[in-house]
This record gives structure tokens, C-alpha cells and sequence, in this order.
């Protein structure tokens, strides 16, 4: 997540709407290879993670908190908008293991490219 290095690519898949997140971070480890020893396992799973696509993080986000689905849950304390632009919020599971919402549709010019295929719809 460094504006200088190249450590994140994210990939639409052919024909479909899925897309592939690659997080590049094996070159920052001692070894130069694989996970880094010294990663700690919330770093861990905030990069190894799965994410949901919806209509509206910020509806879906005052869905959950309205219907007391967070609580005891470690979470973002709201959503924020990410590099690509879309609107995003993370949960965690009991491993640290990232559950991102996020937007079809980029609401902000996203950092890096822009996106060339068309955003899902559902």
C-alpha cells in the first residue's frame, strides 16, 4: 500500500464481474520470499481477504450497526473510500481474516488506473 512500490494489482476476471485482488508482499520479508516471519497476523489477514460487492457500503454499514449486528464484532468503526475509489468497510473474523464491503461502482477517481470494464450491477 505504498504509492512508490508496486505491492497491489487488482484484476477483473474475463467475462464475469469477479474480480482477483493480488497483494504483493513477499519482497518485504527478510528471506525475500513467501510471508515475511515478523508478519503479524492482523497484517496477515488484512491482506489475505475476501470481499463482497454491494449497491451501498453506507446503507449496508447502517443496516448492520441499526440491527445490532456488530456488536462484539471487530470492525471499522465506519466505511471509508479506498484507493480504487469505492467505498468500502472491513470486518474481521476470530482469525483476523478480512471481510471487506465494498461498492460496485467508484464514487472517487481511483489512485493507480482507472477501470476499463463495465462496474457489476447486482
Amino acid at each position: 500500500m505504498k504509492d512508490s512500490v508496486v505491492d497491489w494489482v487488482s484484476q477483473q476476471t474475463p467475462e464475469s464481474h469477479d474480480w482477483i485482488e493480488y497483494m504483493l508482499e513477499g519482497t518485504h520479508g527478510k528471506s525475500g520470499t513467501g510471508i515475511p516471519a515478523e508478519m503479524s497476523q492482523h497484517t496477515l489477514g488484512v491482506l489475505d481477504h475476501l470481499s463482497v460487492g454491494v449497491l451501498s457500503v453506507d446503507v449496508a454499514f447502517k443496516m448492520l450497526k441499526d440491527a445490532n449486528r456488530l456488536a462484539g464484532v471487530q470492525a471499522d468503526d465506519h466505511p471509508k473510500v479506498g484507493k480504487d475509489g469505492k467505498g468500502q468497510f472491513n470486518m474481521y473474523d476470530p482469525d483476523g481474516i478480512r471481510l471487506e464491503l465494498m461498492n460496485f461502482h467508484a464514487t472517487e477517481k481511483p489512485c493507480c488506473s482507472a477501470f476499463t470494464a463495465e462496474d457489476p450491477t447486482e
